[in-house]
């Protein structure tokens, strides 16, 4: 699939998931809502979606690869401060267990459209015998075989 319906996929996930982040994290901590969430989620996950598409965090590989990890963190909570105006404490909490959360549905949505059709459980096995991470090939051939 090309870039822009990834990104478009990626965008409604993020968008979706951020809302409801903001929304039932602000009603619960401060017992105020965030004023004008839906436009302030409109213009910050076309970013976020973006990193997503050009940085994916795939499950399996989020915790090795911590460059990018740092990078989304960074931005996640940067948008909770100063998009949503959370304070500090909260923001970077709630950034945090948001990315944790949203960003591998993301991520895995990108890997999956940027994968050719029908290299499910062939591609997975033949990753597993490269020997590519220790773990990933066989987390990935099991999430295949069960799908």
């Amino acid at each position: 699939m090309s870039a822009i319906v990834s990104w478009l996929i990626v965008w409604a996930i993020v968008a979706v998931g951020l809302y409801l982040a903001v929304t039932v994290s602000a009603g619960a901590l401060f017992d105020i809502p965030v004023e004008l969430v839906p436009w302030r989620v409109v213009a910050v996950s076309p970013f976020l979606a973006l990193a997503m598409v050009r940085w994916p965090l795939v499950f399996p590989d989020m915790f090795y690869n911590l460059g990018p990890l740092v990078g989304h963190a960074l931005l996640w909570v940067l948008t909770f401060i100063l998009a949503f105006r959370f304070p500090l404490g909260y923001g970077v909490g709630v950034a945090l267990i948001s990315l944790l959360l949203i960003g591998p549905v993301a991520s895995y949505t990108v890997v999956s459209l940027s994968q050719a059709p029908g290299a499910g459980l062939a591609g997975a096995a033949s990753a597993a015998l490269d020997g590519a991470a220790p773990g990933t090939a066989i987390i990935e051939l099991c999430m295949v075989i069960v799908s």
